[in-house]
């Protein structure tokens, strides 16, 4: 195919068509994906193409939209999450499908181990054990089909991949800034992959996990930043696009698409300062939320005391205002007086 449209997805689906054949998918041309991703395009390749590849971007859509809902619009709108479906790459559908179905779904990994390096470690950090053996029973068991339909696909994959120097010549993560001397931006590729493992384990919340993760990936592309798609909106959607501008729309001298990674990691805190200084500039405090309430233990200890003689003030005119007035009866006492001596004793009157 001389077309960019569908050009992944056509490599995707003759690897499926060779598996259904018992051929190597190594031996198609500029096809560097391993076998387990082969082995899940095989009900595609069951279809004629047109239909496999329309059924493959309705399928992307709908996990989409179950993810973002009407936030879907930014994410179609990005450059990453366009070109990945016109070409048909599977790491977006791959990023979206994994968490879904914890912790079965994690062995899905293994059709893409760089996606698997942004999405597992956030993931595998919230199972228990049971969680951690079902994950692994569902890895060894998706292994063992594969090596039982070719058990030499994974020294034929190895031998067919280009190497980690190939893809770093169109990084499109921080390492992108590093010179292209021999190998030394795919060294430190490695460093940093490794260094960012850790806390993309640890982080409590997915998105800065995934988004650290991200800026590191080993063997990224341009459209590897799709796996964030959840995470668009506007000023994300800019910056895709401002990548391609810096690029010069050229797909394979590298992307700086860290830019959008970067601006997903800051968004709480230029959220929160650009509320900081609305507030601030606001005449009319009493329109707004406070962002953070002031602690109990700063009130005024007076405060406290002035509130309650204020609510005792208030309760006695009420009573007195709902007290109807008693008429005083000739020869009688006032009641007042009468419930004073009925407390006296006999010989004090």
């Amino acid at each position: 195919m001389d077309s960019m449209w569908m050009f992944d997805f056509h490599l995707f689906y003759q690897a499926g068509r060779a598996v259904l054949m018992g051929l190597s998918p190594a031996t198609i041309a500029v096809n560097y994906s391993p076998y387990p991703l082969a082995v899940l395009f095989v009900p595609f390749a069951l279809l004629p193409e047109p239909l496999a590849y329309a059924l493959f971007v309705l399928l992307n859509l709908f996990l989409l939209w179950r993810v973002m809902g009407r936030r879907i619009v930014w994410a179609v709108l990005s450059f990453p999450v366009l070109f990945t479906l016109f070409v048909g790459q599977v790491d977006l559908v791959l990023a979206l499908a994994i968490p879904l179905g914890m912790p079965w779904t994690l062995a899905l990994a293994l059709a893409k181990p760089q996606v698997g390096f942004v999405v597992l470690p956030w993931l595998l950090h919230r199972l228990d054990f049971k969680g951690w053996l079902k994950a692994a029973a569902a890895g060894v068991a998706f292994l063992a089909v594969c090596f039982i339909l070719r058990p030499s696909w994974l020294s034929e994959w190895l031998q067919s991949s280009p190497g980690l120097v190939f893809y770093s010549l169109h990084a499109s993560n921080l390492d992108w800034l590093v010179p292209n001397v021999g190998s030394l931006r795919a060294i430190v590729t490695v460093v940093l992959a490794v260094a960012a493992l850790a806390p993309g384990f640890l982080l409590r919340q997915k998105r800065d996990s995934w988004t650290l993760l991200q800026l590191f990936q080993p063997l990224s592309n341009f459209y590897s930043i799709s796996v964030l798609a959840e995470w668009f909106g506007p000023l994300e959607v800019g910056l895709s696009w401002a990548a391609v501008l810096l690029a010069g729309g050229n797909i394979h001298a590298g992307m700086p698409m860290f830019m959008v990674a970067l601006a997903i990691l800051a968004r709480p805190y230029w959220r929160s300062a650009l509320k900081r200084l609305f507030l601030l500039r606001s005449n009319d405090f009493s329109r707004y939320p406070r962002i953070h309430p002031a602690p109990q233990s700063l009130a005024s200890p007076l405060a406290g005391v002035i509130g309650n003689d204020q609510e005792r003030s208030q309760d006695g005119q009420d009573q007195r205002q709902q007290t109807p007035p008693q008429e005083l009866v000739p020869g009688h006492p006032p009641p007042a007086e009468v419930d004073q001596r009925q407390g006296q004793h006999p010989g004090d009157i």
